[in-house]
């Protein structure tokens, strides 16, 4: 149950860090920065994918597949 909690955590944060970038993207008119900030929120964004799937496996894990 602590690794849910803790994966949970994570995902938590990622979503702060994705949700962060698109703003600064929304305002940033260098095409340059938003190349950057496009691809750190890719990134970003593949984090979050990998700690989903990891939850899903611990919750299996946790409280059966059924």
């Amino acid at each position: 149950m602590k690794n849910v909690k803790k994966i949970n955590s994570m995902i938590s944060n990622q979503v702060v860090i994705i949700g962060t970038l698109s703003n600064q993207y929304a305002v940033t008119l260098n095409q340059e920065k938003k190349m950057k900030l496009a691809i750190q929120m890719e990134n970003a964004a593949n984090i979050l994918r990998i700690q989903a799937e990891r939850l899903g496996t611990v919750t299996d894990e946790v409280y059966g597949n059924e």
